[in-house]
């Protein structure tokens, strides 16, 4: 339960719906006015409206919670993963024979295989939703939203990699000054 002035009362945000039109535009604002490329799995990052709860659970399951004086109004949920090669044999049958042969160029009967990423943006890097806290008004939604849309953008570059992340100081600074 949160008070709400009579100004801000009218522009209240309290479900992912009502964050919709926030979301398009904060996209065309790093597009248009920051003329930054939107990747092109940001448009359908899932944008969550939720309660107090919800939000600072998830907070503290990540590992990032800061106490009980630290409350957090938004989130951005990212998944990291590292390409993996596999060696897999790679036989043709030699019906001369009767039996398998090597079949790669240096005859030892090897190859590699990557297993396909999932984005297109940065293969190793994945925003699963953007969580904001719900009952706010629609400026200051659309300022957590412009932060955390930050987060995304640099976790979906496709040149973030999870082995090298720039320094957290400066990605905040950096999500402060959106």
């Amino acid at each position: 339960n949160r008070c709400v002035c009579d100004s801000c009362v009218r522009s209240v945000i309290v479900d992912s719906q009502d964050a919709k039109p926030l979301w398009d535009n904060v996209l065309s604002f790093f597009e248009h006015q920051l003329h930054l490329p939107i990747w092109p799995d940001m448009p359908q990052i899932p944008i969550l409206i939720v309660g107090y709860d919800a939000l600072n659970d998830q907070l503290r399951n990540a590992g990032g919670g800061h106490g009980k004086s630290h409350h957090t109004r938004g989130l951005c949920l990212s998944e990291h993963s590292r390409g993996v090669n596999f060696r897999l044999p790679s036989f043709r049958f030699d019906r001369k024979t009767g039996s398998f042969r090597a079949s790669d160029a240096h005859a030892t009967g090897h190859t590699f295989f990557q297993i396909p990423d999932a984005t297109a943006s940065n293969p190793h890097s994945n925003v699963t939703a953007i969580l904001c806290l719900n009952g706010l008004p629609a400026d200051l939604t659309a300022s957590i939203l412009a932060h955390e849309t930050t987060h995304a953008w640099f976790k979906l570059n496709p040149s973030f990699s999870i082995d090298k992340p720039i320094p957290l100081q400066v990605e905040e600074g950096c999500c402060q000054l959106v």
